[in-house]
């Protein structure tokens, strides 16, 4: 389950937007018997500015910072879904996807349920896999208990998705 610029694209995150996508901390792995894929990721809007006679220079604004999150679902979709969360009218959906924004202290932008592959795009910034920025480098047991923190956390949004009977089977 791969996280890189053709699957942004597939998204249509942001569409037309940016023209550069960075990948980090990839991780694929399971969960209580999920499979799943995440990761952080930047999309940045690329230009020239200057002028002729000083020199253009390249300039990259970001548009967005966030987790791209894939899980493998128990069921097949019975046709591709791609949305907005904001135009799901489903309660038990919307329920279970306010509490995972809340959880990851951001905004989803956008979701996709192809054959047994759901993909979020999470507007946070929250870091998967990553030390805080506030964090003392030369602390060694406070580095480790950051990022150790940072997979803990997402843990437990995973834990908030798998409630989710429409998308996993329940609970193992």
């Amino acid at each position: 389950m791969h996280i890189d610029q053709p699957l942004m694209k597939e998204l249509c995150l942001l569409d037309g937007q940016w023209e550069e996508c960075e990948i980090e901390n990839l991780h694929e792995g399971c969960h209580r018997g999920i499979y799943f894929s995440a990761a952080n990721v930047r999309l940045n809007h690329v230009y020239e500015r200057g002028n002729v006679r000083d020199g253009l220079g390249t300039w990259r604004d970001m548009v967005f910072k966030g987790l791209v999150l894939r899980c493998r679902t128990s069921d097949t979709a019975p046709s591709p879904i791609f949305a907005d969360t904001r135009m799901e009218n489903n309660p038990q959906f919307m329920e279970m996807i306010n509490a995972f924004e809340q959880s990851v202290e951001g905004r989803i932008l956008k979701f996709h349920w192809k054959g047994n592959i759901f993909s979020l795009a999470i507007e946070t910034d929250y870091g998967f896999a990553t030390v805080a920025s506030d964090v003392d480098l030369s602390d060694l047991d406070a580095v480790r208990r950051s990022y150790i923190a940072s997979l803990l956390e997402m843990g437990r949004a995973l834990d908030l998705l798998l409630k989710n009977t429409a998308l996993f089977a329940g609970p193992e």
